[in-house]
């Protein structure tokens, strides 16, 4: 469940991100119809202030989910969907 103080989609010029990902430290909001691996996710800290919209943050994603599935570091949220369609990702472009 997602705490009450995340903000649960961000609206840009290329569409919604949806909040897929909670980690301890940062959140990661991936628009589902942005093929583009350099524009399909958003990565905000805790506060909520973007740190990256680009390449970095789904690098930064997929290795934070890749931890995740390695039991190396806990998650506070995942979205379902979400978690299915990035192990189907790397499962075809492991790390």
């Amino acid at each position: 469940m997602i705490d009450g103080n995340i903000k649960e989609i961000i609206t840009n010029e290329l569409g919604e991100y949806k909040i897929s990902l909670v980690t301890d430290f940062f959140m990661y909001y991936v628009n589902e119809t942005e093929e583009d691996e350099n524009a399909c996710v958003i990565m905000t800290n805790k506060k909520g202030e973007i740190i990256s919209d680009n390449y970095l943050a789904f690098l930064s994603c997929m290795e934070d989910l890749e931890n995740i599935l390695n039991s190396s570091i806990g998650f506070e949220y995942i979205d379902e969907n979400f978690l299915k369609s990035a192990k189907e990702y790397l499962e075809m472009n492991p790390f």
